[in-house]
């Protein structure tokens, strides 16, 4: 958990402050100090009277549309979206300018702060993004300050640090694990070829009942309760972000879905968790996602491992699935599902001894990057200039094992 202090006090204005968790103290936010700035929430059709430093909301709070249009012009020298957990797309952009245009918010200088990594500087529109060093530490941290790794639902105690799970003596129970629970388009298609395949029921397997048409293609999937009892309880919006020891004890491959395999570069905390977790990944998620990673240390396992689905690249202009990538991805599925019947018929437990020491370095690596920084001075200073007086984070009273 952080505090910022500036300099000089400056202006913000915003739909909502308890929302905007960049400007906060929760969710991995800056934190930054009530004596660094004075708030004030956004109405339509007041006259302000003045210009702010900087216009900041969430990416959620301008994604519902409003055909309100705003009476009063709103200058700020600065907006700034936080997307600290979500992507945003260029579709995402355009609607929100239309947005912002309705709201009569003015500036010209657009800031995106979030998971944007480095390796993918980039501005789209007239929007720049604020690139960070390993971006999905932006999860690491927000986990561990809201104890999701946990799953414990007391928030903002005490810093605290998750090193993962530890290793397992027992042999195995299940190959793999796969959990699904909002059906996103990717998730539907991999399901779908999982269960038709029959390697849906060698694994831990969940999935939630959804009838749909995909580029004119019928999906009918059925509720798959793998996890027993516990299926609420990891459908709840606190426990799902958190690791499930409970069932990583008892599957050696976790097959994660990633939010978005489209047009996109993030890699979120669905995709950190194997290697938490001390398990062998296999990520559906966006081309490259795999050679991301590794760039970043981390061991794919691509000796034990056929990674080679990574390579299929589904890019539309659209933005979404269309009849030209729709093909692209179910290949790419295609393959998951061949490589796991493979991997099923392997010694995994075997195998899990005998890379003990890599899945360990794996932890350790994600370990390494929970003492990382996420707010610096090159971070913030797109947002705040040389106006940054002190950047702290408190100190961690708490380290365990999930």
């Amino acid at each position: 958990m952080y505090t910022t202090k500036l300099k000089n006090k400056i202006k913000i204005i915003s739909p909502g402050f308890s929302d905007c968790s960049g400007i906060m103290g929760n969710n991995c936010g800056m934190g930054l100090h009530k004596s660094s700035y004075d708030s004030t929430e956004f109405e339509f059709d007041v006259d302000y009277n003045t210009e702010f430093d900087i216009f900041m909301f969430h990416y959620f709070q301008l994604m519902k549309k409003t055909d309100k249009i705003n009476s009063k012009k709103v200058k700020c020298k600065k907006i700034i979206i936080d997307s600290k957990g979500e992507w945003v797309r260029e579709t995402d952009l355009s609607f929100i300018n239309k947005q912002l245009k309705r709201m009569g918010i003015e500036s010209e200088e657009k800031l995106i702060l979030g998971i944007t990594d480095e390796k993918y500087k980039k501005n789209v529109l007239d929007w720049k993004y604020i690139p960070t060093k390993f971006s999905p530490k932006f999860f690491i941290h927000n986990q561990n300050d809201t104890f999701s790794w946990t799953g414990e639902k007391t928030k903002f105690v005490e810093p605290i640090k998750i090193f993962g799970t530890k290793k397992v003596e027992h042999k195995k129970e299940y190959p793999f694990m796969c959990l699904n629970n909002q059906m996103r388009t990717h998730r539907v298609i991999l399901c779908d070829t999982m269960i038709k395949s029959g390697v849906s029921d060698l694994g831990i397997f969940s999935a939630n009942s959804i009838n749909t048409t995909i580029c004119d293609k019928e999906y009918n999937i059925p509720n798959i309760d793998a996890i027993g009892d516990d299926i609420e309880n990891f459908k709840n919006n606190e426990n799902r972000f958190c690791l499930q020891p409970h069932l990583s004890d008892n599957a050696y491959i976790d097959v994660v879905t990633e939010n978005e395999v489209i047009n996109t570069e993030v890699c979120s905390e669905k995709a950190l968790k194997p290697f938490l977790s001390l398990q062998f990944p296999i990520i559906l998620g966006y081309n490259g996602i795999y050679e991301y990673l590794r760039e970043y240390g981390f061991d794919m396992f691509d000796d034990i491992i056929d990674n080679s689905h990574d390579s299929l690249e589904c890019h539309d202009e659209s933005g979404w699935i269309s009849k030209n990538t729709l093909p692209i991805l179910e290949k790419k599925c295609q393959m998951i599902v061949n490589e796991l019947e493979r991997l099923c018929k392997l010694d995994l437990h075997d195998l899990y001894e005998k890379n003990f020491d890599r899945l360990l370095a794996n932890q350790k690596l994600i370990n390494k990057y929970q003492d990382e920084e996420v707010y610096t001075k090159e971070i913030l200073s797109p947002m705040f200039g040389d106006n940054i007086l002190s950047i702290e984070q408190d100190n961690i009273t708490k380290e365990t094992y999930v």
